[in-house]
């Protein structure tokens, strides 16, 4: 009797030792998803499973912190993952499910955490002029290193904070017309905003040049004037072919629009002066100047009676300067 009681005690161990999940047996666990790649803030559900179909209790952590952080992201006792805004450095991370009774018992999984979308709300202005700009972006989730661009081009952009941006550049005449901004976060992920439209304008300035085109012969002097409508700042700064102020090539031209010619034509002889708006310098108006020689001047001819049949020869002068 005493043995079979014995047995039995025996028997009744044996049945509580292989009850599967209890932390003694040879199980394993597997995470699923197994990797995942997780922009700012994104949610992911993980799932931990047993190969004997065992339901332990278990510890979710990331990186080995139970519950995860602030900076790596936090997961609930359910295996419910929240990604942090921006990732850490490194941006890799481990997802880890731990039997609370067998600790050698745990599964886990590899994520790759990214900047999130960047989310533009609005844009100031809407409406740029032709030239320099500056525009303040709003929106969510702008990471350190965020970019805005205008169409293609990147601009030199400063992050505030992660809802607010500033950034400048300058617009072409060969940008008029509807024009996208977005913002680009840095890698990794490298993730871009939705676009908000945006207008590119001719500028409001408006330059006229005075006379508008002309002859003028080498040495001589031509004063041009600069009407300037459009902005209440009507400075304009001069340049002969590109060259402000000119130079002894294409002739030279003070600030009151005073221009005078080479003494010694240039090979090409027609030349472009120009006055540029000093309020928007992409706001400019031009004169085309065609130079020619000077008018020879005959000042006297020895002798001035010629005989048919003779042999002459006459000295020329030129006046005196």
């Amino acid at each position: 009797m005493f043995l079979l009681s014995t047995a039995a005690i025996v028997l009744a161990g044996c049945a509580q030792a292989i009850i599967p999940g209890n932390g003694s047996q040879g199980y394993s666990i597997v995470v699923i998803p197994s990797t995942a790649i997780l922009p700012g803030l994104t949610k992911q559900q993980f799932v931990a499973k047993t190969d004997d179909g065992s339901k332990p209790t278990l510890n979710w952590a990331v990186n080995g912190i139970v519950g995860g952080n602030a900076t790596l992201g936090a997961i609930s006792n359910t295996g419910a993952y929240t990604a942090p805004e921006f990732p850490p450095a490194p941006n890799g991370i481990k997802i880890s499910a731990t039997d609370t009774v067998d600790s050698s018992k745990t599964g886990s999984s590899a994520v790759t955490l990214d900047n999130p979308i960047p989310v533009l709300a609005a844009v100031t202005p809407t409406v740029i002029n032709v030239g320099s700009f500056t525009l303040s972006l709003t929106g969510q989730y702008f990471a350190p290193g965020a970019t805005a661009f205008l169409g293609s081009t990147a601009l030199n952009t400063t992050v505030i904070s992660s809802t607010q941006l500033t950034a400048t550049g300058i617009a072409t005449n060969a940008e008029i017309g509807n024009v996208s901004i977005t913002v680009q976060n840095p890698a990794p992920g490298s993730n871009a905003s939705k676009a908000i439209s945006a207008q590119i304008k001719g500028s409001p300035i408006n330059v006229a040049v005075t006379p508008a085109t002309g002859v003028l012969r080498a040495g001589a002097q031509q004063v041009f004037s600069a009407t300037v409508t459009g902005t209440t700042n009507t400075a304009v700064t001069w340049s002969v072919n590109g060259v402000a102020g000119g130079n002894d090539t294409y002739g030279t031209i003070v600030g009151d629009g005073n221009y005078l010619a080479p003494t010694i034509l240039p090979k090409a002889n027609s030349v472009t002066v120009t006055a540029t708006s000093a309020a928007d310098t992409t706001a400019s108006g031009s004169a085309t100047i065609t130079l020619g020689n000077q008018v020879p001047v005959l000042s006297s001819i020895t002798p001035n009676l010629i005989i048919v049949g003779n042999k002459f020869n006459l000295p020329l002068r030129a006046p005196a300067s």
